[in-house]
């Protein structure tokens, strides 16, 4: 006889949003192979765009999740 599995993780669903349906990769990144190769692609990236990031229509949550829990 084979040696059992250990047990599979098990981690909770998040919440779940009746507006999302699909989710679309948008950016078409590459993914990296390597961390070095990942700085590398994060270098070519324009910067933030201030008109974005400074938008106050936008209201920004700091929400708690159980990792996070303090």
């Amino acid at each position: 006889m084979g040696a059992a599995s250990p047990p599979k993780a098990t981690f909770p669903l998040p919440p779940y949003e009746s507006e999302i349906t699909a989710f679309e990769d948008t950016q078409r990144r590459p993914l990296p192979a390597s961390f070095e190769e990942l700085l590398a692609l994060r270098s070519e990236e324009p910067p933030t765009d201030e008109t974005i990031a400074n938008d106050p229509d936008l209201t920004i949550e700091d929400l708690k999740s159980p990792s996070r829990m303090e």
